[in-house]
């Protein structure tokens, strides 16, 4: 039975690990991915859940995503330099985060993130 509703926010090489581990749990929906492009998210979906019960929805702009979508937690693989800013923005919609790593790019973003948590 699913119990997690989880969106990934940029569909690159990484996410697809992501993808495959998140598949693997029972208890997990990939609800949503999202990408600059739909032609990207959809790429992604062809390739990573072509067989699923239940396609996630495409998006190419994040803050639609968990407005429709509505996730519970994020996997954000975006490029580093983004995930600050990805990264409020799904804090600030009431997602879990999981985050790429390196997670900010100074101690600064770090300790804000850390604050609204």
């Amino acid at each position: 039975m699913v119990s997690v509703q989880v969106a990934i926010l940029g569909c690159g090489g990484m996410a697809g690990e992501h993808a495959k581990r998140l598949r693997a749990n029972p208890h997990v929906r990939v609800a949503a991915v999202c990408d600059v492009t739909t032609d990207i998210a959809r790429r992604f979906v062809e390739k990573h859940f072509k067989d699923a019960d239940t396609q996630p929805q495409v998006f190419t702009n994040p803050a639609t995503m968990y407005d429709q979508a509505a996730p519970d937690a994020v996997c954000i693989v975006t490029p580093h330099t983004l995930h600050f800013d990805h990264g409020m923005q799904a804090i600030q919609a009431g997602c879990h985060v999981l985050m790429e790593k390196p997670m900010v790019t100074n101690a600064g973003q770090a300790y804000a993130l850390a604050d609204q948590v």
